[in-house]
């Protein structure tokens, strides 16, 4: 559990110095607060993720999806799917992209 809250801490000390996130790592941390049930959390760093301008790509949109799924909001996680088939192009084999 610390790890993840760590690794946050982390990440805003980057923030604050400048250094930009990618997807890779806005995913491994909305995946640990999924784990965690940590909805807050997750939904924070999805949001600032299309604050910051960055374009989603598959993997972070299942795991957002997986946050509404989580907390039953399924007309929120359909609308998501839409969303993202509307928005991503790269598709990799594995994972839900209807």
């Amino acid at each position: 559990m610390g790890k993840t809250y760590k690794a946050l801490e982390v990440s805003e000390m980057m923030k604050s110095v400048g250094v930009k996130h990618n997807m890779k790592t806005c995913s491994m941390l909305i995946n640990g607060f999924i784990y965690l049930k940590d909805w807050a959390n997750a939904f924070s760093i999805f949001e600032d993720v299309i604050g910051d301008g960055l374009e989603p790509d598959v993997i972070l949109y299942n795991n957002i999806i997986r946050a509404f799924c989580g907390i039953e909001h399924m007309e929120r996680a359909i609308l998501t799917v839409e969303e993202m088939k509307r928005r991503v192009i790269d598709r990799p084999q594995g994972h839900f992209c209807p």
